[in-house]
């Protein structure tokens, strides 16, 4: 612009003229317009510092969620070796203690011991729910034991009621007939061969049953013969259970 004063050109947003000092108006109008410019941008710089911008809130969710699924992918891993380790260790220790109940049942074996197989081989199973071919003769102890004590068990608690209570009784005697019948024709499950090593053992139990059916209970040879050649034991049919009553006054 030129200089009112001295005639000069010189900028318009000059304050003054450079060459005789003359002050220019538009160059103070301009320099507030500047000043006001500068610090409205410099409050507006500020204040959106102060709130979250959409690109710095997306940033920053986006990492809580990388955050978690790492976070989740640690603890399912966490968890399967928990469980891992934990199956582990219980076959571990559920394998040695099968281990030592087969030996102490191999040692009750040969000492002669077999009722007391029994207690072993139920504990057994508390490991093991299945037969093992390899136990086939402790199996076949265990489960010869366990029907001779159903029938002792039996017997006993029949013999062991008053003569009123024998009388008034519609089942232990029944019963007492059928578990001494399985005892007398016992067969290993699943069609098994009886270990020869066993034949001893059943053939005194055989002897117990025929000793107490025809000694105590009255049957004679040829009713004894006759039951326990039966196919199974007629339960449903009273007619041994009876004659056993006639003879005895029960």
């Amino acid at each position: 612009m030129q200089c009112k004063n001295c005639g000069s050109h010189y900028r318009m947003r000059d304050l003054a003229c450079p060459y005789c000092g003359t002050e220019n108006a538009l160059g103070k109008i301009w320099l507030k317009q500047r000043t006001d410019a500068e610090i409205a941008y410099e409050n507006e710089r500020i204040a959106a510092g102060k709130r979250w911008s959409p690109f710095v809130y997306n940033r920053a969710v986006s990492r809580v969620i990388v955050v978690e699924i790492v976070l989740f992918i640690l603890l399912m891993l966490l968890t399967f070796a928990f469980f891992g380790g934990t199956r582990t260790f219980y076959s571990l220790i559920n394998s040695k203690k099968k281990s030592e109940l087969i030996q102490e049942m191999n040692i009750l074996i040969e000492e002669g011991k077999y009722e007391e197989v029994q207690y072993y081989w139920q504990e057994y199973f508390d490991y093991e729910d299945g037969r093992n071919p390899d136990l086939k003769k402790i199996s076949q102890i265990a489960d010869l034991i366990h029907t001779h004590n159903e029938y002792l068990n039996s017997k006993m608690e029949f013999l062991d009621l008053s003569l009123e209570k024998k009388q008034d009784d519609d089942f232990r005697l029944s019963y007492t007939l059928s578990t001494g019948f399985r005892v007398y024709n016992f067969t290993p499950d699943y069609g098994e061969e009886l270990d020869p090593a066993l034949q001893g053992l059943l053939d005194d139990y055989r002897d117990e049953v025929h000793a107490f059916m025809v000694g105590l209970l009255k049957l004679t040879e040829d009713e004894f013969n006759e039951i326990m050649s039966l196919d199974y034991y007629p339960y449903s049919d009273d007619e041994w259970e009876q004659i056993v009553r006639d003879r005895n006054g029960w």
